[in-house]
């Protein structure tokens, strides 16, 4: 109860903080434009608009989750304020102009935004080590088929910087023999894994149950964690992912969840269309002369075409040719066949790894959008060769191509460029189950964040 307190007051400092920073960054900008205390009719139109760039600051805090930081990367905190920082700016020119307060100075937003990322990143950054301070070092243990086990211990241990750290796992009984052979502790197998468990619980250690398990086994777990009061964390299956906001059904005195379709009903549908229709054709036309400058450079830096046109699974298993610009030498792929693209890949050219790296790679599927062959977001389409070959090892794989592909996903914004094919599909999966309009506003603005991080991949 003392750490779930801490937690909340910390998460509410985050938020009063990052408002406040803002608004100081505005007011330090009126004394350095003015060269010490601004005269009131300059001042008087912040002091009027300020409730609505507040509630404009609360909100996209809240978008890019800026209440809890514990788990983010220095990098994630730094794109996030400066997107931030972008959209609070617009946002504020917007609201000034709208109620006509012309007496706003103009330079003052661009000193605003300039101090906004100083007081932000420095605000975030001293509250992140507060929280890495208060959240510690927590102690998990695995349960689960030994192969998936080892997977998460050594990506907990990987790219958990430390916050997580794996005290060992409980496995199949056939399987302890192999883990200790690899070095793995084995805190228990399936037959002894209460007692087990209710000793970890008295140390304050976080259990992680993984999706593949006999099921009257992962039953018994969840039942004994319920009765103890234990926390456990689970890894859903594909099924339990479907069920995600099933309408609950009432036959005569029986409960049942009704399994609705992946497919998006008509009415949302249409939204999306028109949100597609109208964004996609704005962003053309404010891109055009970048798109132009960098098909330019493109033509110089290489031979072969400015674009590149790709056989990609859509919707319903339907085929189409997705537009990218081209980054790689001309006919990269002749002698290797189907591949996926590397981070050191050679293949390569100059120009193209700046592309990718800034994703400016990606603007061309604007035109897919608007062709209504994609979405803005959606699940992102894969190449024929690696539908047939995830679906071998992921049956469940074939269900994401029952929504539209997307330029950016929930897939693209939560996980990383490492995520594995069967996590993101869990993801898309979600997407599908839980979609509204204001879900896809949030993962586009999210996206503009991960832009700028190159860990990430769209």
């Amino acid at each position: 109860m003392v750490k779930y307190r801490a937690r909340l007051i910390l998460q509410a400092a985050n938020i009063a903080g990052g408002v406040m920073a803002v608004h100081m960054a505005y007011i330090a900008a009126y004394y350095i434009r003015f060269h010490g205390t601004p005269p009131l009719e300059n001042f008087g139109p912040y002091i009027k608009v300020g409730p609505f760039i507040t509630g404009a600051i609360l909100i996209f805090l809240g978008i890019y989750g800026m209440h809890n930081n514990v788990r983010k990367t220095l990098p994630e905190i730094f794109s996030s304020v400066f997107v931030i920082m972008f959209l609070i700016s617009v946002t504020s020119v917007a609201i000034s102009y709208f109620f006509g307060r012309f007496a706003f100075p103009r330079s003052v937003f661009l000193i605003s935004a300039a101090l906004q990322l100083v007081f932000l990143n420095t605000w975030f950054c001293v509250m992140r080590f507060f929280e890495r301070t208060a959240h510690g070092k927590r102690q998990v243990i695995i349960i689960g088929e030994y192969s998936r086990c080892r997977a998460l211990h050594e990506k907990l241990e990987n790219d958990s910087e430390g916050l997580f750290v794996v005290d060992g796992i409980i496995t199949e009984a056939q399987s302890v023999m192999c883990a200790m052979e690899t070095g793995v502790s084995i805190v228990g197998n399936y037959e002894n894994y209460k007692n087990k468990m209710a000793f970890a619980e008295n140390n304050n250690k976080i259990f992680i149950m993984c999706s593949e398990l006999n099921p009257d086994v992962k039953m018994d777990i969840i039942y004994f964690c319920l009765k103890n009061n234990i926390s456990l964390y689970v890894i859903p299956q594909i099924y339990e992912i479907l069920l995600a906001q099933s309408r609950i059904v009432q036959i005569d005195d029986i409960m049942l969840f009704g399994l609705g379709g992946l497919q998006l009903d008509p009415n949302y549908r249409l939204v999306k269309r028109l949100m597609d229709v109208v964004i996609s054709s704005a962003a053309l036309l404010l891109l055009a002369v970048p798109i132009c400058i960098t098909a330019v450079i493109i033509k110089i830096d290489s031979k072969g075409p400015v674009f590149y046109r790709q056989k990609r699974v859509g919707e319903n298993g339907r085929i189409f040719r997705i537009y990218k610009f081209r980054t790689m030498i001309q006919n990269a792929e002749q002698g290797t066949g189907p591949v996926l693209a590397e981070s050191d890949d050679f293949r390569v050219t100059t120009v193209g790894k700046f592309l990718r790296s800034t994703r400016m790679d990606e603007l061309p599927q604007l035109i897919n959008v608007l062709k209504g062959e994609m979405s803005l977001v959606g699940p992102r389409p894969e190449r024929p060769f690696f539908v047939n070959q995830f679906s071998q090892t992921i049956p469940d794989y074939i269900y994401r191509t029952h929504i539209k592909a997307g330029v950016t996903g929930l897939a693209q914004v939560e996980g990383k460029y490492s995520t594995s094919p069967q996590d993101k599909l869990r993801y898309d999966l979600l997407y599908a189950k839980t979609y509204s309009p204001l879900n896809d506003v949030k993962i586009l603005f999210k996206t503009l964040k991960i832009l700028f991080i190159r860990s990430r991949s769209l």
